[in-house]
């Protein structure tokens, strides 16, 4: 009985995935960067992009810088880019430390939280339509 109740419930939670989304999509544009901090490449930095007027949907491009210190925004898909727009940048730069078998953790951020702040942000920068190629963020810290 159980098994024919779901031969029934099949078909119509099979057509709820089957909508279409009529929701615009924000348009997204190729954005790189880099991070230093002292001059020197902030590898693993945690990069976000805060959006200043959002008219629309609402998103945060994130990356996170590799071993020169450069990233790449994504917004849907890796490496896909931002919204056309101004935003303010905030940096992370945690610690990794060994934990346990050798496996990497996450620790504080060696920035001691100075720039997470949207209020207070790494930079400002205006993202237009087509590839952006950003000027260095660059970080003082003692």
């Amino acid at each position: 009985m159980r098994f024919c109740r779901l031969l029934v419930l099949l078909p119509s939670i099979s057509l709820l995935g089957c909508g279409r989304d009529e929701s615009p999509k924000l348009e997204v544009f190729p954005v790189v960067g880099r991070v230093l901090v002292n001059g020197k490449p902030a590898s693993r930095a945690e990069i976000t992009f805060h959006p200043l007027s959002s008219p629309g949907e609402r998103v945060t491009p994130f990356a996170i810088a590799g071993e020169d210190g450069v990233f790449r925004l994504s917004t849907r898909l890796a490496n896909d880019g931002a919204p056309a727009g101004e935003y303010a940048v905030t940096v992370a730069w945690p610690k990794i430390v060994k934990g346990v078998g050798g496996e990497e953790d996450r620790g504080p951020d060696q920035l001691r939280d100075r720039f997470r702040d949207p209020q207070r942000p790494a930079a400002k920068v205006t993202i237009a339509a087509g590839e952006n190629a950003l000027p260095p963020i660059e970080l003082k810290v003692r």
